[in-house]
């Protein structure tokens, strides 16, 4: 009994700090935070934070920014980020505000 109770306590510890670490958002090659006054560098941002920072834009859809960014280069315009599918000019027009290029 003794040893399953202290199974269940490293469990349960591994859980906490698992879930932890998933609250924080990871940043591609340990940068800071690539979000300035509300706004996010679409040429640097990883898919977690595309998603956290522009409106419309889900895990799925910043994944395919960030296949299409590796795939074509970086982003010359906002306008651009309507070649990647799924992606709209009505949802660029939405975050054109938050959006940096460099």
């Amino acid at each position: 009994m003794q040893q399953i109770k202290h199974i269940l306590i490293i469990l349960f510890t591994c859980l906490t700090l698992g879930l932890t670490s998933l609250s924080s958002p990871v940043f591609a090659d340990n940068e800071n935070p690539p979000t300035y006054n509300n706004q996010i560098n679409i040429n640097t941002a990883n898919a977690s934070a595309l998603s956290e920072a522009l409106t419309g834009i889900g895990l799925k859809k910043a994944e395919a920014i960030v296949t299409y960014r590796e795939a074509f280069g970086d982003f010359h315009d906002a306008l651009e980020l309507t070649e990647v599918k799924g992606i709209g000019k009505a949802t660029v027009e939405k975050n054109i505000n938050k959006i940096i290029l460099k």
